[in-house]
């Protein structure tokens, strides 16, 4: 299915690593674009719907 979850990214203050610096590049320029190429993870998966 089309809007099947394949992954995520968590950029914030509880981020770590490159994530983290990331977040901190869109802070330091905002209004600016600032790009980054970061691996999906499967943290942050949508919870299962429940059973019917």
């Amino acid at each position: 299915m089309s809007n099947d979850f394949i992954g995520g990214v968590e950029l914030g203050i509880n981020a770590k690593g490159v994530r983290l610096k990331h977040w901190f590049e869109c802070l330091k320029h905002i209004g600016k674009k600032v790009e980054y190429w970061h691996t999906l993870t499967q943290q942050g998966a949508p919870p299962e719907p429940p059973p019917q």
